[in-house]
């Protein structure tokens, strides 16, 4: 609702809604306004006032959730074999000395970040009776995602297959996005 009169028009807000927009004169206002600077803007074309999307999570999701919580670790891995010599945008993996170049792959992943925005995500869980948890933006940290564990090489699929195992066995940490990647160098080859 709005204001009725010829004063300027101001956008009803329940009290407990911590996404509602102020409209002065018609315009957004959170330029000006040093509490909320950080909201999400609409997208372009929408009414002026739309609230922002939230975005909670989905009953798989939950039910995911409730069984990491229960201790049956339920996260998703893959094991990917690269040859080193060259990657994509056509930056060594390797430097020089044949070690594994952490701060290339972690600017490789960095550059491409923007594709996946679940992957920018935190997970937060509102107090009771608020809702089910949802994502909500957050910075991510490159150096707590993207890590190197190098085997002795020259080091077979027994060896990996061990060292995966000891990574998956571990919990994803909810405060960060939930998501890691972790490189093996030390296969056969050069591989990692």
């Amino acid at each position: 609702r709005e204001c009725e009169g010829d004063g300027p028009r101001i956008g009803w807000r329940h009290p407990y809604d911590t996404v509602g927009i102020a409209l002065r004169h018609g315009r957004d206002v959170r330029e000006r306004d040093p509490v909320r600077p950080a909201l999400p803007r609409p997208p372009p074309g929408d009414e002026p006032g739309r609230m922002a999307e939230v975005d909670r999570l989905r009953g798989s999701d939950l039910l995911m959730l409730q069984s990491e919580e229960a201790g049956w670790p339920m996260h998703i891995g893959v094991v990917a074999v690269l040859d080193t010599t060259s990657s994509a945008d056509g930056g060594a993996l390797v430097d020089a000395g044949g070690r594994f170049d952490i701060e290339a792959a972690r600017r490789a992943v960095g550059r491409r970040l923007d594709r996946v925005p679940r992957f920018r995500q935190v997970l937060h869980v509102p107090p009771r009776l608020l809702g089910p948890p949802l994502w909500v933006d957050a910075p991510v940290d490159l150096a707590r995602h993207v890590h190197v564990v190098p085997l002795a090489p020259p080091a077979g699929t027994a060896q990996l297959v061990q060292a995966v195992e000891e990574l998956w066995s571990r919990r994803l940490d909810l405060a960060d996005p939930p998501w890691e990647m972790w490189f093996l160098p030390g296969l056969s080859g050069g591989r990692v």
